[in-house]
């Protein structure tokens, strides 16, 4: 005898024509959509056929919390993709992750995390000004860091030409020393 709270409908026989069905509205989905699986695969013109056909999976939340919005923007999605999915799924860009993070906070996350590594190897050539001008950067503490960065750009640049010219200082003085 089955149980009072379960109906027969509760339970699907698997087979190869059901396997890949999923019901998103219920919110109870116990496997990640295709969508997903080729955002982490970083498969990007699959992707974005997939959610042109399927627009229904754009609303996936994993159970910590994040979207597959979130996920495609930390993989470095195109931005056609993004739009695409905000598009399918406009709702997205206000939910929150387990961390507290919108999918606009982890793509100025990941824009500050790759200045700083060009930073790092002297690679700029003008990314903060475009950081900072950048149409996803809104007011608040995230916009404040970058121009704090900008601004210790400028510090480094002089710091860095102090040196050379120390540099070329010492050099002088080691000739001088070695001619005497």
């Amino acid at each position: 005898m089955m149980h009072p709270r379960f109906s027969s409908s509760h339970f699907r026989m698997l087979n190869p024509s059901n396997i890949y069905l999923r019901l998103f509205s219920n919110g109870f989905d116990t496997s990640p959509p295709i969508l997903f699986d080729l955002i982490l695969r970083s498969d990007w013109s699959a992707a974005m056929k997939r959610v042109s056909m399927h627009p229904n999976e754009a609303r996936y939340r994993h159970p910590r919390g994040y979207t597959i919005l979130h996920c495609a923007v930390e993989s470095g999605a195109p931005l056609d993709f993004v739009k695409a999915m905000v598009n399918a799924f406009p709702q997205g860009l206000g939910i929150k992750d387990w961390k507290g993070r919108s999918p606009r906070d982890v793509a100025l996350y990941n824009e500050t995390k790759d200045f700083l590594n060009k930073a790092e190897h002297n690679e700029l050539s003008g990314s903060a000004k475009v950081l900072v001008d950048s149409p996803s950067v809104e007011a608040g503490e995230n916009y404040e860091v970058i121009l704090q960065i900008e601004r210790l750009k400028g510090e480094v640049s002089l710091l860095e030409s102090s040196c050379q010219r120390i540099r070329k200082e010492l050099d002088s003085l080691i000739t001088k020393l070695k001619n005497t």
